[in-house]
């Protein structure tokens, strides 16, 4: 008698299973990985372009300090800094919440009344 040959053509299903199930777990690393580095490249970039900002600024003030003369002082052009938070006679309400300040609120068009229809 002749015995019978089975051609193995393709992959079992249970072969492809494994491989995707392999795949999802590679991919639930990577993704949270990708992710991170993402925020940290972009982090960086800003701090990069910030830092730019800064040295440009600091370079300006100093030329026009020099071309003024040592004795004259350049005033800065940006504001003097403020607090960080409101008077501390908004925060003595009820709630520690402000109450709304009355131009910003009428100028937001959420907050104007609907005219009857």
């Amino acid at each position: 008698m002749h015995a019978v040959r089975r051609v193995k053509g393709g992959f079992t299903l249970i072969e492809l299973m494994i491989v995707v199930a392999i795949i999802g777990i590679l991919a639930a690393v990577a993704i949270p990985a990708f992710m991170k580095y993402m925020r940290k490249a972009k982090t960086t970039e800003a701090i990069n372009g910030l830092n730019k900002i800064y040295i440009g600024a600091r370079a300006y003030l100093v030329d026009e300090q020099q071309s003024r003369g040592a004795l004259s002082q350049t005033t800065p052009q940006f504001p003097e800094p403020e607090g960080l938070t409101p008077a501390a006679t908004c925060c003595a309400r009820p709630g520690r919440k402000c109450a709304p300040h009355p131009v910003l609120l009428a100028a937001n068009p959420r907050n104007r009344p609907r005219s009857a229809k």
